[in-house]
């Protein structure tokens, strides 16, 4: 009888413990800063349940793409390699990262990969895309899915087209 009240007590306790801590994470978001990955700064959210970032806490990350998420390389020539930077910008004061989803077929290559990249707030990060004309057999145009951490733009899509000359 003892040693089934000192198991009910002890999973009445473990009940109380992962209830806590679920109403604290649901309750409180947590932000991060270059200097602590793990920043033990607490933004509450409000009564309604939406998040509610306290006034000195960083803004997020914000990404912008300076000039268009399309690119022609227009009527190129035989054997020759080419490249286009499709500049990242983050206009927010807290880091980001961005990385490589998905790409069609097609002869053009990028240097972004599969790996987060990080772009700092108030920086620029730009992906490089390579084109060797070799490889070229007509028209073409290929995409790009690049994922980010900005929650208003989760995912950019990058075209690039061309056409032997």
């Amino acid at each position: 009888m003892v040693s089934l009240l000192k198991y009910l007590a002890l999973a009445a306790l473990a009940v109380a413990v992962g209830v806590g801590g679920a109403y604290a994470y649901h309750n409180y978001v947590v932000t991060s800063t270059p200097e602590n990955f793990f920043y033990d700064q607490w933004a509450p959210t409000s009564d309604s349940g939406g998040s509610q970032a306290r006034p000195d806490a960083p803004e997020l990350g914000t990404v912008a793409i300076e000039g268009d998420t399309e690119f022609d390389f227009g009527a190129v020539e035989p054997s020759t390699i080419l490249t286009h930077d499709f500049v990242f910008r983050n206009d927010g004061l807290s880091s980001l990262n961005i990385w490589l989803t998905e790409s069609s077929d097609g002869p053009v290559t990028m240097d972004l990969t599969n790996e987060p990249q990080i772009i700092n707030g108030g920086t620029k990060y730009p992906v490089t895309v390579t084109l060797d004309t070799s490889t070229v057999e007509g028209e073409f145009s290929q995409t790009f899915t690049i994922v980010t951490e900005d929650p208003n733009r989760p995912r950019v899509t990058l075209t690039v087209s061309g056409r032997p000359e």
